[in-house]
């Protein structure tokens, strides 16, 4: 999936195997919101380093070390977070695509003929199987989305709507990835293993509800003025 060009991506997208499916989509979707948070940071860290050049051509003064420091803290700490977003945004890809592979086993067992009596149970053991794939996406991308906030207040403001940007894409994933963990749940017989899914899946629908929360108070801080779902 990583390697198809974007017109080979849509037109897979649009034939009715399960790759990429809803799951590709998602993560590459993702990605895409990643990607505009790496280069929030990348623009901030030429910032940083064209502040870094003005200052050491000045005089030096008592604070001018303290300064340059300081600059070079706020860099190192912008690199790590840009090596932790990559990696975080491989493995989303990763995962997304592993999530059209693991829906396959499910639709084998489907294929069984029906008069087959270890059908019913193939099913359910590939339905549970096929949702700890999104699960684990889920999860990866709630813990990208916790880190917008932060991403916001270290990144440079005259790009703050590209990391706006990137937020609405990751919790575009976040919510397509919920759908598709809600089908595959509904679809077990066992009431004790859908209860048990549910539970966990309602724990993770309050975190996202939580975060969701901390960038509407951050968007209202940064846009004071602004109502949303209003005209400007």
């Amino acid at each position: 999936m990583k390697k198809w060009t974007i017109d080979e991506l849509l037109e897979k997208t649009a034939e009715t195997g399960p790759e990429p499916g809803g799951g590709g989509a998602t993560g590459i979707g993702a990605a895409l919101g990643l990607s505009l948070n790496i280069m929030a940071l990348e623009t901030t860290v030429k910032s940083h380093e064209n502040s870094r050049r003005r200052l050491e051509k000045k005089e030096d003064t008592e604070d001018k070390e303290a300064k340059l420091q300081d600059i070079e803290d706020h860099l190192g700490s912008l690199d790590l977070m840009k090596k932790e977003l990559l990696a975080k945004r491989d493995l989303i890809l990763d995962l997304a695509e592993a999530d059209g592979e693991s829906f396959q086993g499910v639709l084998d067992a489907m294929k069984l003929d029906k008069k087959d009596p270890d059908r019913p149970g193939a099913i359910e053991r590939e339905l549970i199987k096929a949702i700890e794939v999104p699960k684990k996406l889920l999860e990866e991308l709630v813990e990208v989305y916790s880190w917008q906030v932060h991403l916001y207040r270290v990144s440079k403001k005259t790009i703050m709507n590209d990391n706006f940007a990137g937020s609405h894409l990751i919790l575009a994933a976040i919510e397509t990835m919920s759908d598709n963990i809600w089908v595959n749940v509904e679809m077990l017989k066992s009431e004790e293993e859908k209860q048990a899914q549910l539970e966990s899946f309602n724990d993770v629908r309050g975190r996202i509800h939580q975060i969701s929360q901390e960038i509407a108070d951050f968007r209202q801080e940064f846009w004071p003025d602004r109502r949303e779902g209003k005209e400007d």
